[in-house]
């Protein structure tokens, strides 16, 4: 009873790969045909669509029903080997998901700079304005996309202001530094920034002067040089080469909002950017009674090398295992001991993540676990992943569940300890509801 077969059938005509007989007397199944699911769901052509949409950064905040408008509204389109989409320099109108196939992007000189494969995108900032394209993109195979256009996006969402702001909050939220604050101080930060665009070469910030600035990157591709007398930088056709890049939604200088302290590199555009801004003046006034705090946050920032979005690698090699806490059909939690301190080790099959298309769910529960700090919450100190496995080390919470508790007495609860159950709950979905989480599990 509850298990299931032959769901495959729900995705297209495909032919039976066994045969199912019935044993054992009377059985009773629950069946649901094709056309239901269709039009239930959409069909799979949509729900695809709908599921890589959800997975664009710029589209994050949008709703479900949002989502499904744009989904439906796609066309489609056709290149062949060596097709060019659009030419760096031509106006942005159109945003592409790779269906088949796959892309490249390249510079005026030829130069690759990155590769789009199925489910990957590609001019999503052509949805939020008109401005030449920044690369040059060529079909690597014949290949199938799903395009949109900026008109029917913004026909079916109406004004683009309030998307750009959802945009410029999303990549605050990157931010570890920011990721104590509730939404709508994040709104207000956004509504602070400015938009600078720069040209290529433009020197935005200097190794050794004294910054006060934080920068996000629009839109663009941005170079990271640092000046070391003891090693020189290395050198690529005749210039000194980037020890790093950052393209858009990513971000440098945030600690110039609280520190006075030289910059540590220096950052050129390595063509047309733009940037969006926030002066330190304009923070502080924002944000000025939580500075100290924020301050001790920032201690830590550094201490734990922690970056934007992304939980810290662990080492596998050094993980211990001392226990099974718990078994299920994704994998196991086991309790571990990693350096000189216990965790609680999720190991999740891949295998079972891609069988369940959980992919993107997996990926948005770190994403969350790691940006979300209090001591009323579960916290993710790592992950790591090998070819069969996935790995999320999370804090040990070794005691047991409230219903297991109640259960074992023989009176209720005294009023003092009720009283404290009930707020360290409602201390936790406070903190998720700040930050517009739901969360859908609470039991005892």
């Amino acid at each position: 009873p509850g298990q299931y077969f032959g769901e495959r059938a729900l995705l297209g005509a495909e032919v039976r790969q066994a045969d199912v007989y019935a044993e054992g007397g009377r059985l009773v199944c629950y069946s649901l045909s094709r056309a239901d699911f269709d039009a239930l769901l959409g069909s799979r052509d949509e729900v695809w669509r709908y599921e890589v949409l959800s997975n664009v950064p710029l589209l994050y905040n949008l709703s479900e029903r949002q989502l499904w408008q744009l989904a439906h509204c796609m066309g489609e389109a056709r290149f062949k080997k060596g097709d060019v989409v659009f030419r760096q320099g031509d106006p942005g109108d159109a945003f592409y998901i790779v269906r088949d196939g796959g892309f490249k992007c390249v510079n005026e000189l030829g130069v690759e700079l990155a590769r789009v494969g199925p489910g990957g995108c590609f001019g999503e900032l052509a949805l939020l304005r008109r401005e030449p394209r920044a690369a040059t993109v060529v079909a690597l195979a014949d290949s199938q996309v799903l395009s949109l256009s900026r008109d029917a996006f913004v026909s079916q969402l109406g004004n683009l202001a309030t998307l750009r702001s959802m945009w410029r909050v999303e990549a605050l939220r990157r931010v570890p530094l920011f990721r104590e604050l509730p939404p709508a101080t994040l709104s207000k930060l956004a509504d602070c920034m400015a938009q600078v665009s720069v040209p290529a070469g433009h020197e935005i910030i200097r190794q050794g002067q004294e910054g006060d600035t934080f920068y996000v990157v629009e839109h663009g591709k941005l170079g990271v040089f640092v000046n070391n007398a003891q090693q020189p930088p290395p050198v690529y056709a005749g210039s000194p080469k980037p020890v790093m890049l950052y393209g858009p939604g990513q971000y440098f200088g945030e600690l110039a909002l609280l520190r006075k302290e030289p910059r540590a590199a220096t950052v050129r555009a390595l063509g047309a950017s733009s940037l969006l801004v926030l002066e330190r003046a304009e923070f502080a006034s924002l944000l000025g009674p939580l500075l100290p705090r924020m301050a001790k946050e920032a201690e830590a920032y550094l201490s734990a090398g922690w970056r934007a979005g992304s939980a810290k690698e662990i080492s596998m090699d050094e993980v211990h295992a001392r226990a099974v806490l718990g078994a299920g059909g994704f994998g196991q939690v086991l309790l571990v001991e990693y350096r000189q301190a216990h965790y609680a080790l999720k190991c999740v099959a891949k295998a079972f993540v891609q069988e369940q298309g959980l992919v993107a769910h997996i990926q948005r529960e770190k994403e969350t676990m790691y940006e979300c700090r209090s001591p009323f919450l579960v916290q993710l100190h790592g992950t790591s992943q090998d070819d069969q496995t996935l790995y999320m080390m999370m804090e040990a919470v070794l005691g047991g569940e409230l219903f297991t508790y109640l259960q074992g007495r023989s009176r209720p609860l005294d009023e003092a300890h009720a009283r404290f159950y009930a707020a360290s709950v409602v201390c936790g979905l406070s903190y998720l509801h700040d930050r517009e989480l739901v969360y859908r599990d609470l039991k005892p």
